[in-house]
């Protein structure tokens, strides 16, 4: 995998672009000085489907 963008939108969310083999995944996280990353969505950029069980 690859990261492709990144962007930081009101300090608390990153939206993320990732290319793999198998297509271009895009990720919404959450972002916090107390905790781990939480992702909230990730989907396949080209069909939309869900995502979560492949970077998982």
């Amino acid at each position: 995998m690859k990261l492709k963008n990144i962007s930081l939108i009101d300090g608390q969310f990153v939206n993320a672009g990732i290319s793999t083999d198998n297509g271009t995944i895009n990720v919404e996280a959450e972002i916090s000085s107390i905790a781990p990353i939480h992702i909230e969505n990730a989907v396949w950029k080209e069909t939309g489907d869900d995502a979560l069980a492949y970077i998982a």
